[in-house]
């Protein structure tokens, strides 16, 4: 009876790591086909970056700075997945104006202008890491000055996810661009709108692993970009590694969110393509009472929210309430 047992437990086992093995090599989807963008990135001008900033493991990342020395707020502005800090520039300009505040646009590790592997970070907590070495700099830079935390898309869910972490001590208020709150949030469609595609299979094979505490295979890319050839622009990503798609998105919204006990701002379009807009204010109701919801009727989820005039007026008019 035991060497039946025996028998049938290596079996099974055996067929496990064979699901596994087919899992991880499972093909990557097809990204045919053409997202839907009410935007074209290749019409924005490339700005690049005019300064670096040093991280704790000595690695300069690009940075780019809009506004006086003497300013009494700062405001980060993280980028969303694919892209880079370039598409900020006219907002970061109308604020630094108008608002007379200075703003830090970075390229994040893996994108634009920042050397190193595309995509893919050392570790999963390494962007959270890079974003308080940005706020130090900041801090160094203008001691005098409030700083505010901001993003848009990804860059807003990492901006949630910088939140929940001990390092955020110091961050005086949140501005959130139609952010990306993770998987388990009420505002995330299942396909994110055709904006990527995930190959699901290796996903769970590698969830399965990390389940266990293996993270050797973390590097494997998962996330695939859908943007139509002829709308890419030359430093923009393609691809995501496990660990960096999950260095994005906060792993508990609820919890990072309740995390924060200071002045906060969402604003997204109601005709945002990638998220459900409407869940914001439930979710900010519940999660930061404290917040502000901001959902513009007609607007979509990048130029709209980024750069109209009547959206640059409230966070201008947001801002000059630090002062």
């Amino acid at each position: 009876m035991g060497r039946k047992l025996a028998i049938v437990f290596g079996g099974v086992s055996t067929g496990f790591v064979l699901l596994l093995a087919m899992a991880l090599s499972w093909p990557a989807p097809s990204t045919e086909g053409e997202f839907t963008l009410n935007y074209n990135p290749t019409e924005w001008p490339e700005v690049g970056p005019d300064g670096e900033y040093e991280t704790r493991n000595g690695d300069r990342l690009p940075l780019r700075v809009y506004g006086e020395s003497e300013a009494e707020t700062a405001l980060i502005l993280l980028h969303g997945i694919s892209i880079y800090g370039f598409y900020f520039d006219e907002m970061a300009t109308y604020l630094a104006d108008q608002s007379a505040i200075r703003v830090y646009v970075p390229d994040l590790r893996g994108h634009g202008y920042a050397a190193g592997p595309r995509g893919d970070i050392d570790y999963e907590e390494q962007l959270v890491d890079d974003v308080a070495d940005l706020a130090a700099h900041v801090r160094a830079e203008l001691p005098q000055a409030r700083v505010i935390m901001g993003g848009h898309s990804g860059g807003g869910g990492l901006a949630v996810r910088f939140a929940g972490n001990d390092q955020s001590e110091g961050i005086d208020g949140y501005l959130l661009v139609a952010p990306a709150l993770g998987m388990d949030a009420p505002s995330t469609n299942v396909d994110f709108g055709g904006l990527f595609k995930v190959r699901l299979p290796r996903v769970i094979a590698l969830r399965l692993f990390n389940a266990v505490g293996v993270d050797a295979l973390d590097g494997l890319d998962v996330l695939y970009m859908t943007y139509p050839e002829k709308r890419l622009r030359e430093r923009m990503v393609l691809t995501y590694s496990w660990r960096y798609a999950k260095g994005f998105a906060p792993p508990n919204y609820a919890a990072a969110l309740e995390s924060i006990d200071v002045p906060l701002l969402l604003v997204a379009g109601s005709e945002d393509e990638v998220f459900d807009a409407e869940q914001y204010p439930s979710i900010i109701e519940e999660h930061a009472p404290g917040g502000e919801v901001v959902i513009k009727p007609g607007y979509n989820h990048f130029a709209d929210v980024l750069n109209k005039q009547e959206v640059l007026e409230i966070y201008a008019a947001w801002l000059e309430g630090f002062e």
